[in-house]
């Protein structure tokens, strides 16, 4: 069975990824610093290896690297992820999103590996002047997070123009949803993404707060272009088995070509839980555009593409099913050390 190693597989979409991976009749070879309940699944069902690994320790990294030189190539997740966080901590980022990305390409040429699909970001763009966003778009990032994203593409650009690697960076939008059979889900600590948060206040009963009401939108909220995670998971495989079977490097969006304000993703987990969510209006957020929107075509015309998952109800239906099942699981673990 043929390998594909995957840094951050513990994570969210890492997760997701390697299960895929896993269906897909290939063995997932997961490298993360933390081996989280995802990857322990993984392990005992999908016929994963774990190593624990932090991505800036070269050495270890390298020597698991030739271990596994007859992997198809690389999947690279393992990042910090917070826009937020990274314009507070920025060498924090720096150090780990670009240092030990550096390491992974390091190791790579050391264990022969040559196809890397890297887990990019939307956040490259900056404040794009036009929407929907294509890919020839200028890489204007306003945060050291969409920086340290856009610094590794650029290393990646040089490596392949020596010929040492091929690669796939996929710039996606917002990744929401969870697995349909209910293994594996969205479990952030702090919790900073949209769908995750409105859920939670919808349940809690909480306040849930909406940044602009006056944009030049339907509604007045912002619009972003949600993506499935199942849908990211099958496209890192489509892209690794493209510049494989290709031999040539490949940047594309992920994304659905369309989007959704907040206030209609409100209203979906409203009536999909039956649930009030309590909302506040705040002030806009510095540098929020009113919309996000993916050109997503070159994606779908060369790689094969389909975000088939990703209509709206069947994220929000997936999230919520997650997120039940995540708080029934606190919630035992809680009673569990108590007594």
């Amino acid at each position: 069975m043929q390998k594909i190693i995957i840094t951050g597989g513990s994570g969210y979409i890492g997760s997701h990824t390697c299960k895929e991976v896993a269906l897909a009749g290939y063995q997932p070879i997961i490298v993360d610093r933390e081996e989280s309940s995802h990857a322990k699944l993984l392990q005992e069902k999908y016929n994963a290896v774990f190593r624990k690994i932090d991505i800036t320790d070269e050495h270890d990294l390298t020597a698991f690297f030739k271990k596994h030189s007859d992997a198809l190539g690389v999947i690279h997740f393992a990042g910090l992820i917070s826009v937020a966080e990274s314009c507070h901590k920025p060498n924090l980022y720096y150090k780990n999103n670009i240092v030990g990305s550096a390491h992974i390409l390091a190791a790579m040429e050391a264990a022969n590996l040559k196809n890397i699909v890297f887990s990019s970001s939307a956040a490259v763009y900056g404040i794009a002047e036009k929407c929907p966003i294509s890919e020839d778009t200028l890489a204007n990032p306003i945060n050291p997070y969409g920086h340290s994203k856009r610094v590794f593409e650029v290393m990646m650009e040089g490596l392949a123009n020596s010929g040492i690697i091929q690669y796939a960076s996929l710039r996606y939008f917002n990744a929401c949803g969870a697995d349909k059979d209910g293994e594996l889900g969205e479990c952030h600590d702090p919790e900073t993404h949209l769908i995750p948060l409105a859920i939670e206040a919808a349940y809690k009963g909480t306040t849930f707060n909406i940044f602009g009401d006056d944009y030049d939108t339907k509604d007045g909220t912002a619009i972003r272009d949600y993506i499935h995670v199942k849908d990211l998971a099958i496209a890192h495989i489509k892209a690794i088995e493209y510049i494989a079977r290709k031999k040539k490097s490949i940047t594309a969006n992920l994304g659905t070509g369309s989007g959704y304000s907040v206030s209609q993703i409100v209203r979906t987990i409203e009536q999909v839980s039956g649930r009030k969510i309590n909302t506040e209006f705040k002030e806009r957020r510095a540098g929020d555009p009113p919309r996000l929107i993916a050109n997503n075509k070159k994606a779908m015309d060369e790689m094969g593409f389909i975000p088939e998952n990703s209509d709206l109800n069947n994220i929000i239906t997936t999230a919520i099913a997650w997120y039940e099942k995540y708080s029934k699981l606190n919630e035992r673990t809680t009673k569990s050390k108590a007594a």
